[in-house]
């Protein structure tokens, strides 16, 4: 309910006004032939997006997973450091760059492979670190290495990377600022348009057009993510730490030089002075306090919330845990600005004005509302591989079922809530689109004063709070590291 209640009040006014209206339809689809170049854009940029963030994705997930210590530390961090901060920040040094106006799609492409490669080591580390002990070794010594990894092993292994591929093209169809800035025709930047079109007449009459205009934003989406269907159902549950050769090294220090730290170069680059630093930060004290409180709020209760529903449906019959776990997933494929506006019309009434008069209330609302479909997604598998006799054991020997739960289970998905929450908290931290909608006075938090001062061409201060973000970020993968490294 708390998903689909703000979509579907919202489509039910929109697809009233599109039957009293039929015109509109013409003037906010964009399958009409003036519209075939936001189409023929948006595919591009989804496809070229997820086949360059696969081919730097995976090197650094094989780190990941199979690397020396040292190098899984460096791994996961800089794979952090994109997640927290939005794309359109990532393409504000683009902008300037001669050729920019000439190719915006390459430079839409570039910059969205620096934001969502993570996705894609993500996965692949967490396949590789799925397979069975054992069956790796078997498959070498039966056949060469490129057949036991085309063959036995791919089949493990590449749904996982295909699947992350498929996600990264959904990203894609959503995005918004950084396309624009950049001149690439997206679906995204349709939607927003549609919301400030000058043909508003009516109240609300905006967001009921960009409602209409996203309708093929989550059907293009789920033909990204199709693929993602397989990876999950193949992947193992023993984990395997055996170590990397150099030659995988040299291909992470390759990825680690060329995202973060390409990003981080060029924002270093645009510092003035330490003072100058010192004194942007401490201008925006406000937005640093609100991203950390709100984060942590929301990555604490969206890990706690879906692991709760997943415990929940897991004692479901087959076919009510499907419509449950679609039923959830599916509002996840809903244009970003198309959520925050929803979220706006159905959270603004009087039962719900502690929450929108507060400070930080509706940033929350937005951020469960937008990321509490990936945590389910996250968890889900983790979840589902709990072999049904842990608990059954624990209550054997006394425990009530609440204490088993807390004791038996959960201590098995350490690792599985740990990351979950460091991912989330980079995602909240990072939040833009639905934030810049929602929040309250007093509510802004670090990417809104970034987005601000990005418009205002203030590099250096831009630059200052970029780093900021992205520190945290990391931070928030490192603490996670350290509740994961093995203890004596």
């Amino acid at each position: 309910f708390f998903l689909w209640a703000p979509l579907l009040s919202l489509g039910a006014r929109s697809l009233a006004l599109a039957a009293h209206n039929p015109s509109i339809w013409e003037e906010v689809s964009p399958f009409v032939p003036r519209s075939h170049g936001v189409l023929w854009g948006t595919l591009q940029l989804c496809v070229l997006t997820a086949i360059a963030a696969t081919a730097m994705g995976v090197p650094l997930g094989i780190c990941l997973a199979r690397g020396p210590r040292w190098l899984q530390f460096l791994s996961a961090i800089s794979a952090a450091l994109p997640l927290g901060v939005p794309p359109v920040i990532l393409a504000a040094p683009f902008v300037s760059a001669r050729s920019a106006a000439d190719h915006p799609l390459l430079y839409a492409v570039i910059t969205l492979t620096l934001s969502f490669y993570p996705l894609s080591a993500l996965s692949t580390g967490a396949a590789l670190l799925s397979l069975p002990r054992g069956e790796e070794e078997a498959a070498l010594l039966l056949s060469s290495p490129l057949r036991a990894w085309l063959g036995v092993l791919g089949r493990r292994i590449f749904p996982a990377i295909i699947g992350s591929a498929g996600a990264i093209g959904a990203l894609c169809v959503w995005e918004m600022g950084a396309p624009d800035l950049l001149g690439q025709p997206s679906f995204g930047m349709s939607v927003y348009r549609a919301l400030n079109s000058p043909q508003t007449l009516g109240p609300g009459e905006g967001a009921m057009r960009a409602f209409l205009a996203s309708l093929p934003v989550p059907v293009l989406a789920l033909l990204f993510l199709l693929p993602a269907t397989r990876a999950v159902s193949l992947l193992g549950s023993e984990p395997q730490f055996d170590g990397l050769k150099s030659r995988w090294a040299g291909l992470g220090a390759w990825v680690l030089l060329a995202s973060p730290g390409f990003i981080l170069f060029e924002l270093g680059r645009a510092l003035e002075s330490t003072s100058t630093t010192w004194n942007t930060i401490a201008a925006n004290d406000d937005a640093v306090t609100n991203t950390l409180i709100t984060a942590t709020l929301s990555a604490a209760w969206l890990t706690f919330a879906a692991l709760l529903l997943l415990f929940t449906w897991r004692h479901w019959p087959r076919s009510w845990r499907a419509l449950a776990l679609g039923g959830s997933l599916l509002p996840g494929l809903c244009a970003p600005v198309v959520l925050g506006v929803a979220l706006i019309e159905w959270w603004n009434r009087d039962a719900f004005a502690w929450v929108c008069d507060s400070t930080l209330g509706m940033v929350l609302v937005g951020h469960a509302a937008r990321f509490l479909p990936f945590a389910i997604a996250l968890l889900w598998v983790p979840v589902s591989r709990l072999h049904p006799d842990t608990s059954f054991a624990a209550q054997n020997l006394g425990a009530s079922p609440l204490r088993a739960l807390f004791t038996a289970e959960i201590p098995l998905l350490k690792g599985a809530l740990a990351a979950t929450f460091a991912v989330l908290w980079a995602l909240c931290a990072g939040e833009l689109t639905i934030t810049v909608l929602v929040h309250g006075p007093g509510g802004d938090t670090l990417p809104l004063p970034i987005f601000n001062l990005l418009h205002a061409g203030i590099a250096a201060d831009v630059a200052s709070l970029c780093l900021l973000l992205m520190m945290l970020c990391g931070t928030a993968m490192a603490m996670a590291l350290l509740v994961l490294r093995p203890r004596s």
